[in-house]
């Protein structure tokens, strides 16, 4: 069976700001570590764009890079600037639902940014997708499209660092 975004009642030639959300929170490229840590925790954010002085976005910071960050050591007082991803995969405002849901695919993000003129006007996530196929019944079985061959971790030989360190060096996030 072939899943559709139509399935999900999603018009692949809307524009993704029929979906995204359009108030993201963000951070300045001059917050420490504690201070974005602390604001992603409080709003259960995965993912914050990260904005200059003139709210130009300049990166985004994952849970990913906060762990990278504390694996190595850097002390909390440290600039966001310092461990954001500045490589940024994002949308533009006016493009359609179907392209921005391929370049989640093929760049293999959680989220992107949504921009107009540089400046940030949304953020679009997995999650977006995911949740307009809550009622949605599919016939598809688990084991035709789950990852076959996983990498995975024996709890019992593994220190939590080293299943952290795993995390980070994969870019996976989770680990079975």
């Amino acid at each position: 069976m072939t899943v559709k975004l139509e399935d999900g009642n999603l018009n692949r030639l809307g524009r993704i700001t029929e979906i995204a959300n359009l108030n993201p929170v963000c951070c300045d490229e001059n917050d420490s570590l504690k201070e974005v840590v602390d604001k992603a925790i409080s709003l259960n954010h995965r993912r914050l764009p990260v904005l200059s002085k003139g709210n130009r976005l300049v990166g985004i910071v994952t849970y990913m890079d906060i762990l990278d960050s504390l694996l190595r050591g850097l002390p909390s007082e440290t600039k966001i600037s310092n461990i954001m991803t500045r490589d940024i995969v994002y949308s533009n405002d006016d493009e359609t639902i179907g392209n921005v849901f391929q370049k989640l695919k093929f760049s293999r993000r959680g989220g992107l940014p949504i921009v107009h003129n540089q400046k940030i006007v949304g953020l679009v996530t997995e999650r977006d997708f995911v949740k307009r196929f809550s009622g949605v019944v599919f016939k598809t079985r688990v084991k035709d499209i789950m990852t076959p061959k996983p990498l995975f971790i024996h709890s019992r030989k593994l220190s939590i660092m080293d299943a952290f360190k795993s995390l980070v060096n994969t870019r996976y996030r989770r680990l079975p």
